[in-house]
């Protein structure tokens, strides 16, 4: 048997290279970006010799051809064996082989392979030049005035005519599809039972081809694809050409049996020929033809699966019921029931040929390629089954069909499982249409029963959001029939926790999957709500102020995010993950209900009146026949009862109001306006403010309104009492002054927050506030002992850190005798104290209250002096305190330095804590000099009063400090760092005396004042400068951009610096997603040949 081909083919002679790729680009590769090389798989699909196991227990209703065929399939591969093994043995190559280097012949070996793909690109050209595709092809791929049964009746009357002529256009029209240059001829499709032969040929000559441009994939993917139009035809083509074979009763044949004399039905040859060529294309080598032939089988058995249907609603059930009326009636025409039968017969002789057709495309094509190794043929395969199914349910919805479903849950391509969850989400509302959400599916039960978990595995764990999305709207519509237990729904509501931060206004795929989390968490609450009520119609409360159902749905709410948080906690899977969840559950648990505010907003007023009412909830509820079942308060209804409980419905309500504020554009910030702010006053009136948690919750509450909010006289009275309570308890609490402190931080997002109201009687009230401060510390240090008890907790707690809380917004106006009460007292008599002091109080020590002195001062100095069009007269008290402070602080740090009781790293700690006020005033002071010496009176008083001596042993204080700061990070990132010969070893057993301080943030910025004071050429620091470089390259990109001096570079702005060596959390996490979930069945898809490699299962514990 002979293939007719292009002579151009013939021409060419390239050897076939399975593993050829594009080395380059010419300008006619540019032109033709369409171009790939010819994909040959070794193998269609993976092996696997044991794949009965539970899917036969499942599965018993299946034919026993197919559960046969699927033994002898070899088409699938054991998760963890042969997959795993390989990957191992490759591990353990690349540990034995060193890395190649690039050599002259390597490089001449890339040469060779570029001119080589040269020549095989200019000849793919020439080739599609002089290439003559079928008119099919032409028609379908270009034009679109054109009728497709027009199209389709002519091919039907060409196979009548000719069957060789019309067989070979179609088969030649498919491999046009498929980017082939070859073409069978008449003479080599006169024969079925050489299909095999014919079609190996045809393979052999498209891998000679190398280069092809797969026209019905890539017209289905680009966003410009040269022939758009080509895949919609392609499918409506094969439609019409089935349809009409059938109404052209092309489907069958009646033949006489010889020796009963009866009638046998047949397949047509039409049928028989399409079920022979088409199938040998679909499981070609080539990946190519198998899509384009798997395609157009496809697309046959969706008219097929109608027709079936068709034939059975509209044709045979009319023609019975005729025939019954006619049989009935009393004087039967005899001709016409013959007739009716006759019908009858002729339809159920078409109806069985095409169920016959369908399942014979199942098994030569469907069972096949629902496992290719081609993601693109399985996405098209299950994208089709669920056509089926939903044209025709009798024959397709069964356990039977709905197993291939389960089977690629497991599937290693994001798009395949997404393709199934898609599918199957489309088939639970095809079925929910189709029953009218009044009866479940048999079938489907049965598939979830077995599928169920694997199921929630890929919603909570799968790498692909998008996945995860819709494997949640599958299970949330499942519910609907039961399908999951309390347990089951309590984990899919965990997963609205999220590890980091995600805006509701936002619209990225993290927040349309907490969407659809928070979606079906409502759901779940309305349920339960709504039975509650059903079941309780005899309970009334004991609270006047909030309804029963109101009570019912915010208890149902707070108890589903208890229950889902505590699920989550429990889901850390080492201790330092544990750790890191316990300490953002508030902000879990916040960001999980600004999801649930577009539902539940409207229940802040009612949550709120649960938090400030005198309410006793062990007598909140009250039964007027039988006794009140425990099990309503212990199981169903959460309430504050508890300060535990009053934390968490705290949190809940700022979660609510925040969301609430935000969501959808703010459409809802109206509402939860007019909603929250009249309990806002009762909030912070009624409730006990101890609890810092609740505290700070709540004054988050107060920030979420604007000015125009806070206009109106009402609202004005409640910010008025809000902020007087406010200040009340700021001046009586001990203010800690720590990042991790949430109260401190609360402090210094509210009071510029209320600034930014401009009111005038609120910043009143803040800074007679800071001037009774001013006046108390006047007082107290009058009678300050720096060796009494508590002496410098109560300086720093009631004192120092509340002015520098205040002094973020506010000017210190301190006055000379002050600051000379605070360097005589307390200052000046550090250096012994330290010594002998504990470390409680040590820790206690900051410097910062200098810092704002200075700051402040000068700042003043500098907007009167630039505002000013007259000759200002100097401020030799500004002078006086910046000198002050700066002297002060220096001597300090030197006496500490000295103190040859003060020893350990304790010491550098202490001293980086001076010196860091120190040189930012040192710099400020420098630069306030240098910006007004053109001033002939400020820059006498420069030289008079402001002139300050630098202690020669600063730069060496700097210096050890440097390197001690340097030491932490690097025990902190585990790295060994190099030393000058002189440095002392202890620095390298240096670590942070705080578990707040952060090394690498400490060091990159005592770096940068260092290098402020080398530009401003105050000390002499030559030989730090020299030495801040020696260990650049090990403690991370951050500080190497602070040595270097880019880090405020345009290009490095938006970039987020972390530390090069990860930390024992990055650590793990890395660990968890190489650690992959076990396939519920015992075999899963794998990729056989040369392509990116994927996990043994996609589903992997990772974040978002």
């Amino acid at each position: 048997m002979t293939v007719r081909r292009s002579n151009r083919i013939r021409s060419t002679k390239l050897s076939y290279n399975e593993d050829s790729e594009d080395e380059s680009e010419s300008e006619s590769e540019v032109e033709h970006q369409t171009m790939k090389s010819v994909v040959t798989d070794g193998i269609t699909h993976a092996k696997d010799s044991n794949q009965q196991g539970d899917a036969e227990d499942l599965l018993s209703d299946s034919s026993s051809s197919e559960e046969e065929d699927a033994a002898n399939d070899d088409d699938y591969v054991a998760p963890g064996s042969k997959k795993r093994a390989r990957s191992n043995v490759r591990l353990a190559a690349n540990k034995k082989k060193s890395k190649p280097t690039r050599t002259s012949r390597s490089q001449q070996t890339n040469k060779n392979s570029s001119v080589s793909s040269r020549k095989e690109n200019e000849a793919f050209l020439l080739l599609e030049k002089e290439f003559k595709p079928t008119d099919l092809f032409e028609i379908l791929s270009s034009f679109n005035d054109f009728s497709f049964e027009e199209l389709a009746s002519d091919w039907l009357d060409s196979y009548s005519e000719n069957r060789n002529i019309a067989l070979s256009n179609l088969l030649n029209f498919l491999l046009d599809c498929a980017g082939c240059f070859t073409h069978i001829g008449e003479h080599d499709v006169a024969n079925n039972n050489s299909s095999n032969e014919t079609i190996g040929e045809i393979q052999i000559m498209f891998q000679e081809q190398k280069k092809h441009e797969f026209h019905l994939l890539l017209s289905s993917t680009q966003k410009k694809p040269k022939f758009g139009r080509l895949p919609g035809n392609f499918n409506s083509f094969m439609a019409a050409l089935i349809e009409l074979a059938i109404e052209k009763e092309m489907i069958y044949l009646e033949n006489e049996n010889e020796e009963s004399n009866e009638v046998v039905i047949e397949t047509n040859p039409l049928i028989v020929d399409l079920l022979t060529w088409i199938p040998s294309m679909s499981v070609s080598k080539i990946r190519s033809l198998r899509y384009v032939s798997s395609a157009a089988l496809f697309s046959i058995q969706n008219t097929l699966s109608e027709a079936s249907v068709t034939l059975e609603d509209d044709v045979l059930f009319k023609l019975r019921k005729q025939l019954t009326l006619e049989s009935k009636r009393k004087k039967p025409k005899v001709k016409a029931i013959e007739t009716l039968k006759s019908s009858i017969s002729d339809a159920e002789a078409t109806k069985t040929v095409i169920e016959n057709t369908m399942d014979n495309i199942i098994k030569l094509c469907f069972v096949h390629r629902f496992k290719d190794v081609d993601e693109n043929i399985r996405c098209m395969a299950i994208s089709h089954l669920s056509d089926w199914i939903k044209n025709n349910p009798e024959y397709f919805f069964k356990v039977t069909f709905l197993k291939y479903f389960g089977w690629l849950l497991s599937d290693s391509h994001n798009s395949v499982r997404l393709q199934v969850v898609t599918s199957l989400h489309e088939l639970i509302k095809f079925s929910n249409k189709r029953n009218k959400n009044t009866v479940d599916n048999a079938a489907l039960r049965q598939f979830f029963e077995r599928f169920k978990d694997r199921m929630l595995e890929i919603a909570s764990r799968d790498v692909d959001l998008q996945v995860r999305l819709t494997s949640v709207q599958v299970l949330s519509s499942i519910n609907a029939y039961g399908y999951l237990d309390d347990s089951e729904v309590v984990d899919i509501v965990s997963l609205i926790y999220y590890d980091h931060e995600v805006k509701v206004s936002a619209s990225s795929k993290d927040v349309r999957f907490l969407n659809e989390v928070a979606k079906f968490a409502t759901t779940i609450i309305d349920e339960k709500t709504r039975d509650l009520i059903e079941n309780n119609e005899g309970i009334e409360i004991s609270i006047s102020t909030v309804t029963k159902e109101q009570l019912f749905r915010v208890g149902v709410l707070m108890r589903l995010l208890h229950n889902s948080l505590l699920r989550h906690m429990n889901s850390a899977e080492n201790e330092e993950e544990r750790v890191r969840y316990s300490k953002n559950k508030i902000k879990l648990l916040q960001q999980a209900a600004n999801f649930l505010s577009p539902k539940f907003h409207s229940s802040s007023a009612a949550i709120s009146k649960l938090l400030y009412e005198d309410i006793n909830y062990e007598n909140v509820l009250q039964h007027n026949g039988d006794g009140l079942s425990q099990d309503l308060l212990d199981v169903h209804l959460f309430l504050p009862n508890t300060d535990n409980n009053v934390v968490f419905y705290t949190t809940v309500l700022v979660g609510l109001c925040t969301g609430g504020m935000c969501y959808n554009k703010g459409q809802n910030r109206h509402a939860v306006t007019q909603m929250i702010l009249p309990e806002l006053n009762n909030l912070f009136d009624k409730m006990i403010l101890d609890s810092d948690l609740i505290y700070t919750q709540l004054l988050s509450l107060i920030q979420l309104f604007n000015m125009e909010e806070w206009s109106s006289i009402s609202s004005k009275d409640i910010i008025f009492k809000i902020n007087t309570t406010v200040i009340k308890k700021f001046e009586s609490s001990p203010a800690v002054l720590d990042d991790s402190n949430a109260v401190t931080e609360a402090y210094k997002k509210l009071i510029p927050y209320l600034m930014s109201l401009h009111i005038s009687e609120i910043s009143g009230s803040w800074k007679s506030c800071m001037v009774n401060i001013l006046l108390s510390l006047s007082s107290f240090l009058e009678c300050f002992d720096i060796q009494s008890e508590d002496s410098i907790a109560t300086l720093y707690l009631q004192f120092f850190n509340k002015l520098t809380i205040l002094g973020r917004e506010f000017p210190i106006e301190i006055s000379d005798s002050l600051l000379n009460d605070i360097t005589k007292r307390f200052l000046r008599q550090l250096s012994d104290f330290i010594t002998r002091t504990d470390s409680e109080s040590l820790s206690l020590l900051n410097f910062k209250i200098f810092t704002s002195i200075v700051s402040w001062n000068l700042e003043t100095w500098s907007g009167i002096i630039k505002n000013s069009h007259e000759q200002t007269t100097v401020s030799h008290s500004a002078l006086h305190q910046v000198r002050t402070v700066i002297v002060e602080l220096m001597k300090l740090s030197v006496e500490i330095d000295l103190n040859s009781k003060s020893s350990g790293m304790n010491k550098y700690h202490l001293l980086n804590l001076i010196l860091s006020p120190l040189l930012d005033s040192i710099i400020a002071f420098k630069i306030f000099e240098l910006n007004h010496a053109e001033n002939l009176d400020w820059a006498r008083a420069f030289k008079q009063d402001g002139s300050i001596d630098y202690d020669e042993l600063l730069p060496s204080i700097c210096h050890r400090v440097f390197l001690y700061l340097e030491s932490c990070l690097g025990k902190s990132l585990e790295v060994n760092l190099d030393r000058e010969s002189d440095e002392d070893v202890n620095f390298n057993d240096a670590s942070v005396v705080r578990s707040t301080d952060s090394p690498e943030k400490d060091l990159c910025i005592f770096t940068l004042k260092l290098k402020g004071l080398m530009k401003l050429g105050l000390m002499n620091l030559s030989r730090l400068e020299d030495r801040i470089k020696l260990n650049e390259q090990k403690l991370g990109l951050l500080f190497s951009t602070v040595v270097n001096e880019t880090i405020f570079s345009d290009e490095l702005k938006n970039t987020k610096y972390r530390s090069q060596t990860p930390t024992a959390a990055e650590k793990a996490s890395t660990q968890n997603y190489e650690e992959p979930l076990e396939p519920i069945e015992e075999f899963t898809q794998g990729e056989i040949v040369s392509s990116p490699q994927q996990p043994d299962d996609p589903i992997v514990s990772s974040p978002i």
